[in-house]
């Protein structure tokens, strides 16, 4: 199954709990992965009219194996809101180099500012299995990591001026 934007996700966190979660954004295999501080019994499928999809708890890059093995199941297919806070990500061109804002389909902008190039992170992608665990954690259903910070939704790291 090809992932597609706005895709309603259904990811199982523990016995019997889901999230609710939305692609955001696609790149060929990865996508831009939203989600909310929706939980469900994972009995319940729910009206996508009524699930709230504007505030989300991660934004994380990941891959599309889960959806493809139906792991992570997709439920429906919405738009994705506009207000989302869609990441930017710094980039060091060249050994010792500048940084630059590059977008999340890994097109590199204009070079960034010094408070810019401190406050961005690298691009990275996160396996489906770390999102799961992040998932969990922030549920409280396991350790917390560092590693998971890194997968927040952030404002901060929003630039509306890529290139």
């Amino acid at each position: 199954m090809l992932t597609k934007e706005g895709d309603v996700l259904l990811v199982p966190l523990a016995e019997l709990r889901t999230c609710v979660c939305q692609v955001v954004r696609v790149m060929g295999s990865s996508f831009l992965l939203a989600t909310f501080p929706t939980y469900l019994d994972s009995s319940t499928v729910p009206d996508l009219d009524e699930i709230e999809l504007t505030n989300p708890v991660f934004l994380i890059e990941t891959m599309n194996e889960s959806v493809e093995s139906e792991r992570w199941r997709v439920i429906g297919n919405r738009i994705p809101s506009s207000n989302l806070p869609i990441p930017a990500f710094k980039v060091q061109v060249g050994l010792g180099g500048d940084y630059y804002i590059q977008n999340f389909r890994g097109e590199v902008g204009r070079k960034a500012t010094s408070e810019e190039a401190q406050r961005l992170r690298p691009h990275k992608s996160f396996s489906p299995g770390l999102v799961e665990a992040a998932l969990r954690a922030e549920q409280k259903f396991d350790v917390w990591l560092s590693a998971y910070d890194e997968m927040r939704a952030d404002k901060g790291q929003v630039i509306d001026n890529v290139f």
